[in-house]
């Protein structure tokens, strides 16, 4: 995707918590990574940092921007 010039944040969503698995996330050009089982605040954070933060200003939000609250 970053060869073709595309600047939307991609965000690993991975079960390696290995800092080297992450640093080649990282490398291979994902602006960011969530690691599993996934932490609802981790979430909340990236959400926040990468989106409009109005959109998700609490957890509560993001669980129900996903249905799961």
């Amino acid at each position: 995707m970053r060869n073709h010039s595309i600047s939307t944040p991609i965000i690993a969503f991975t079960a390696a918590v290995v800092k080297d698995e992450l640093e080649k996330a990282l490398a291979a050009g994902m602006n960011d990574y969530l690691t599993k089982p996934i932490d609802k605040d981790a979430l909340h954070v990236i959400l926040a940092k990468y989106l409009n933060s109005k959109t998700f200003s609490t957890n509560t939000d993001v669980e129900k921007a996903f249905n799961t609250a």
